[in-house]
């Protein structure tokens, strides 16, 4: 009887259900969810608790707030109940394992959570407070996604806008998707932004220059001649050919070849010097030998805490990379070749394991080899790391900004 006398039970009636003869669950007044836990789960209902029970949609503010929250000013209510969520240790927990929930049901990729719209997301919901109804589907598909797409075209206008004072570089960057489709993105770049321009599937242009050459000249044509005052796009041959028939054409502008794409060609051919190659080899070798055999990368993981394979935007940055993170695990792979681990392992007598750390151990030139390459390439790079960083202002804006001096 005692508990009776906590205030939640007047937002709830008593309620019998079929089949539970003689037990009385609790039928929440305002949305008219019946709780089987007491009073307790309709109290976290009515907070809006997260864990063990759904929280009221229906519920007024005055319910969720405490008494004493009601004489205090909004701002102040907002400071102490910001403190009370730090120092909620358990709070945080549910929160997160909520979210995490929520990612793992959905195959989201975890890298999300570092998307800033995320963290908006989060904080609006934050600020919203208890008892929020989310979107439904009907509304992510219709009103929602039509509100986003008139804000992201006044966003893209507004970069338009600019066009005209500082001209603009045409981009183009061609992929290949899973049907094996030759797709060629077009984008437009000046310093106040990158707008996306289209998408076009190119699998019978891109081999032929002069159908290429009349491709890039349409999307000239469609940003307007007068603005653009250069086109980037790969080194390949064809691609010469193509921006040297631009050029010839539109007097005005500059065809440049990507910066990435050239350094990458030059990795390739100092790859195929004799000393490159025979460290990439071995440096190959040694790697598939691991990852090609579970048991042993689970050793290397063990020892080395680290993976071999260190991943780039090119597949020659891959490997150079790769190199770079194999001389700085030389220790933990030789004790991880003579530990007794290994010396126990089927693998250590096998012609293939033993040729491996013969190579580690008894082969003069497997390391020397590495740090000679790793010297002649890292400047190399590194530039092709500026290159393809967000953080770092593209080439083609300072193309853009050189231009506009000469012209003056």
């Amino acid at each position: 009887m005692s508990n009776r006398k906590d205030p939640a039970w007047k937002f709830g009636v008593e309620v019998e259900m079929d089949g539970h003869k003689g037990y009385k669950y609790l039928q929440c007044k305002f949305c008219d969810k019946i709780l089987k836990g007491g009073v307790y789960l309709m109290k976290e209902h009515l907070a809006g608790i997260h864990g063990n029970v759904a929280p009221c949609g229906k519920v007024t503010p005055e319910r969720i707030r405490g008494p004493m929250d009601r004489f205090l000013e909004k701002d102040s209510v907002e400071v102490v109940e910001g403190s009370k969520q730090g120092l909620d240790k358990d709070a945080r927990e549910n929160m997160c394992m909520d979210i995490a929930r929520f990612f793992y049901e959905n195959g989201l990729a975890f890298n999300v959570a570092n998307s800033p719209s995320f963290t908006n997301m989060l904080r609006s919901v934050g600020n919203y407070g208890c008892g929020l109804k989310g979107p439904t589907v009907h509304e992510l598909s219709t009103t929602l996604l039509m509100a986003k797409e008139a804000n992201t075209q006044s966003i893209v206008a507004e970069v338009k806008e600019t066009w005209i004072q500082t001209g603009v570089s045409i981009m183009s960057d061609g992929w290949k998707d899973m049907r094996g489709r030759q797709l060629l993105n077009f984008l437009v770049k000046n310093p106040y932004g990158t707008v996306f321009l289209k998408s076009v599937d190119a699998s019978d242009v891109v081999k032929d220059a002069t159908l290429l050459f009349e491709l890039l000249d349409s999307v000239v044509e469609e940003v307007g001649e007068d603005l653009v005052i250069q086109v980037v796009t790969d080194n390949a041959s064809n691609y010469k050919k193509v921006g040297e028939m631009l050029m010839k054409k539109r007097t005005r502008l500059w065809w440049t070849p990507c910066a990435a794409h050239c350094i990458d060609l030059i990795l390739e051919k100092i790859g195929s010097l004799p000393q490159h190659e025979n460290a990439l080899r071995k440096a190959k070798k040694v790697s598939n030998f691991i990852y090609n055999h579970g048991w042993v990368l689970a050793l290397m993981r063990k020892h080395t805490k680290k993976e071999l394979v260190r991943a780039a935007p090119t597949r020659f940055a891959t490997a150079y990379l790769t190199l770079d993170r194999m001389l700085s695990l030389k220790q933990p792979l030789e004790q991880m070749f003579t530990s007794k681990e290994w010396d126990d392992c089927s693998w250590a007598k096998k012609a293939d394991g033993r040729e491996i750390k013969k190579s580690i151990f008894r082969d003069g030139s497997f390391w020397s080899s590495m740090s000679y390459a790793l010297k002649t390439t890292r400047p190399l790079v590194n530039v092709l790391r500026m290159t393809d960083s967000e953080n770092c202002p593209v080439w083609g804006s300072f193309m853009v900004q050189w231009t506009r001096l000469r012209r003056r």
